[in-house]
């Protein structure tokens, strides 16, 4: 199978995917406040109000925000998708999107019924526009990238209504097995919206940053497929009671999870870099920490561990390390992309090492793999660990803040910070 090919003529304007970026670096540093403040207390219960504010903040605040200006970029780029021009122009939806998160956030420290109605509504009108017509966009897709984001946007929809019916059941709207419903709402959001959007990113940007094989082309066809058996059995599973459908859910991750790991893994081993960088650590990361996953749940399922060690494996080992191995790649492409696309432009643009030089994604990766360390730590030994960890993820805020600042500077202070120079043919530009 060869490397997808990119649509990058199709890219969205500059600004449009940052205003989901930016959302991501406050939010990380409030889950980090929050671990320095409440130390040991945010652990000691999944159920606890700083728990599911913790939770809350890093998958919707820090991963959702990223996710959804990723979904922005790789819709036409990935699948030829055409957003409508008003897409562009609404710049209040991020806006919508961060405050929802954050009153939502407020609602499970602070209970009130006001908050979570309006953290509710902000939240369920901003998705409700944005698959809406996401799902439009990909309405004339027919290629494998239009189909794993068609499945992954289905994912996040299933996701969001299950979260609205926990919400609901909280505020004693309705009666249910309110803890079977969390497994649901915790095996959809992990399998087909988070797992299945990562795939349909790796299966580009592994082969093109990490220089890997491309995936093959049988595994694609049928691993993100299976992933929907996930959260359809726990689903039925539901309907036996929490026992039941933990159980599934955590059957299901053992053998659903290890095919896309172990296949990224192999790609990995077989890259072409002449060493491995921040990305490539990160990734690596990634994926041992997402084999990893569905084992720690199991043993907190049998109360051999407590559910956060599965927690803080799937948020920060997984998907936090994605992000951030991203980061680092996808904001100095971006730049570079617009920068040379920009009309009337005087020069070759600076390439992706200036942009974002190494030294700064290293110590991204350093600063990630210690917030790591001292989160596991923080499970065994609460105090003080939890509270360093805390300051740790802050650092790594402040970090990915940074690195999106020195984008966003380029970006608007070249080319009047570059000399022009000699006007180089396309076919021997190169971003790196």
């Amino acid at each position: 199978m060869k490397a997808q090919p990119l649509d990058v003529k199709s890219s969205p304007p500059y600004a449009v995917p940052l205003r989901w970026f930016a959302l991501a670096p406050p939010m990380l540093a409030l889950t980090g406040l929050l671990l320095l403040f409440e130390g040991p207390t945010a652990v000691l219960s999944r159920w606890t109000p700083a728990a599911l504010a913790l939770t809350h903040l890093t998958a919707l605040g820090f991963m959702g925000s990223v996710m959804l200006g990723a979904l922005v970029q790789v819709l036409p780029v990935l699948a030829g998708a055409v957003w409508p021009p008003m897409m562009f122009r609404w710049h209040l939806l991020p806006a919508a999107w961060g405050t929802g998160v954050l009153l939502l956030a407020a609602s499970f420290l602070w209970p009130n019924p006001a908050l979570t109605g309006t953290a509710a509504m902000l939240l369920t009108g901003t998705l409700a526009v944005f698959l809406s017509i996401a799902f439009l966009a990909l309405a004339s897709a027919r290629n494998p990238a239009g189909g794993d984001l068609r499945r992954a946007l289905t994912g996040f929809a299933l996701t969001a209504l299950l979260g609205l019916g926990l919400l609901a059941q909280r505020e004693g709207i309705w009666l249910a097995d309110h803890f079977a419903w969390v497994s649901w709402h915790v095996a959809s959001a992990w399998s087909v919206w988070g797992l299945g959007l990562v795939a349909a990113i790796a299966y580009a940007v592994v082969p093109m940053f990490q220089l890997t094989p491309p995936y093959p082309e049988r595994f694609r066809a049928r691993w993100g497929k299976a992933l929907w058996l996930l959260p359809l059995a726990v689903g039925a599973g539901v309907a036996f009671g929490n026992e039941v459908a933990t159980g599934t859910a955590v059957l299901g991750a053992l053998l659903l999870v290890p095919p896309f790991t172990v296949q990224t893994l192999q790609l990995q081993a077989r890259s072409k870099r002449p060493r491995h960088d921040a990305t490539w650590k990160l990734w690596r990361m990634a994926m041992v920490s997402t084999l990893a996953a569905p084992l720690a749940a199991l043993l907190a399922a049998g109360d051999v561990l407590s559910p956060w060690w599965a927690g803080v494996i799937v948020f920060w080992g997984g998907f936090a390390a994605v992000i951030c191995g991203m980061w680092v790649k996808i904001l100095p492409f971006l730049t570079w992309l617009h920068l040379q696309q920009r009309p009337g432009r005087q020069g070759f643009p600076p390439t992706m090492l200036r942009i974002t030089p190494e030294a700064q994604a290293d110590r991204l990766w350093r600063m990630h793999a210690l917030a790591a360390a001292l989160l596991l730590a923080g499970l065994i030994f609460p105090e003080p660990f939890m509270r360093l960890a805390g300051l740790a993820v802050i650092a790594c805020a402040a970090q990915l803040g940074y690195i999106l600042w020195l984008a966003v500077r380029t970006y608007r202070r070249w080319p009047q910070t570059t000399q022009a120079q000699v006007e180089v043919p396309p076919s021997t530009t190169s971003p790196g």
